[in-house]
């Protein structure tokens, strides 16, 4: 799989793999400086330290959720069934056990060693320019998985690394596929970013990807908020089924959250791709806005719990039928 991603540079790099005998390995490209989530929630550090409104976080309020539930589905014969874009062919996913050794090509300049003994350290600012080049690179990084129909099936703040120029960097391809994908068997999966389709019908496609983007702005909006944090697991199907959707964080403008139920429309055909994503969110019209406000905020203003401050009960499973 992380041989037909390829490269870009919204994109962590598989620059070399060995796949011929055990212990099977790959040699990923370095991203110093962790990921996304824990990046905003630092930024939610900094804004309650400098306006004094520190969250209250009661002792039972640090259990924290899990992100990843189990799917029981009524039938686990097999690894899933693809359905294959022609382009793709029939062979089913691509298949790097035939050779020893490979290396991308590198069109660029070599890479140089890193001193890997010290962590980069990043300059946290609360910047709306920079949440929403945030947002650019993520939606250029999944219009690159798009044009090699590539199912991501695991897109969220917590997958998508930051190295020390804040250059954004899609990762964990564990659950990736190739075209659209029915899964068949029960594996753990990250519910709150499920499209409905993915709930109800176990289907995944790049549209289910684009709804998944549509939380990630959510999690950006809201510094690291924890998705639907009033919702049961089980409840949350039925939930997105009523019509009801992740409510508009106070900093966000009426254009960015209109963006955001548009990729949580009800029928995946509706939603837009992440080729149009780019070319909204990029245009010269839009990096003139400011989607995401934080000076409209009022002085007690609380940003949405996180996982380990949320008390919404959970069993950590999620029984889908069909």
């Amino acid at each position: 799989m992380m041989k037909r991603v390829g490269r870009h540079p919204n994109v962590v790099t598989m620059l070399g793999c060995c796949t011929l005998k055990q212990p099977y390995c790959m040699l990923m490209e370095y991203v110093p400086c962790g990921d996304l989530l824990q990046y905003l929630r630092q930024l939610r550090v900094e804004y309650e330290r400098r306006t004094g409104g520190a969250f209250a976080i009661s002792s039972t309020m640090q259990r924290p959720l899990p992100r990843y539930v189990d799917l029981q589905l009524p039938f686990i014969d097999s690894e899933g069934s693809y359905i294959q874009p022609e382009i793709i062919g029939t062979t089913g996913r691509p298949s790097i056990a035939d050779t020893e050794w490979s290396l991308l090509s590198n069109d660029g300049p070599l890479l140089k060693p890193t001193d890997f003994s010290s962590r980069s350290k990043l300059e946290y600012i609360l910047d709306p320019k920079e949440l929403q080049s945030f947002a650019v690179q993520i939606a250029r990084g999944m219009a690159h998985l798009e044009r090699k129909q590539i199912t991501h099936r695991d897109l969220a703040a917590r997958n998508v690394l930051i190295d020390e120029r804040k250059t954004l960097k899609i990762s964990d391809f564990g659950l990736s596929r190739s075209g659209i994908y029915i899964n068949t068997k029960r594996k753990k999966v990250p519910l709150r970013w499920l499209s409905v389709e993915a709930m109800r019908d176990n289907l995944y496609s790049s549209k289910s990807d684009v709804w998944a983007f549509a939380i990630v702005l959510w999690e950006i909006g809201t510094l690291g908020g924890f998705p639907y944090p009033s919702v049961n697991d089980m409840d949350l199907l039925n939930y997105l089924l009523e019509g009801k959707r992740l409510e508009k964080p106070d900093n966000c403008s009426d254009e960015l959250y209109s963006l955001m139920l548009h990729c949580w429309s009800h029928s995946a055909d509706m939603r837009p791709s992440f080729a149009e994503l780019v070319s909204h969110l990029d245009s010269v019209i839009c990096r003139k806005r400011v989607y995401v406000d934080f000076t409209s905020l009022k002085p007690d203003y609380s940003f949405p719990p996180t996982e380990q401050q949320t008390e919404v009960p959970t069993t950590g499973t999620a029984e889908l039928s069909k």
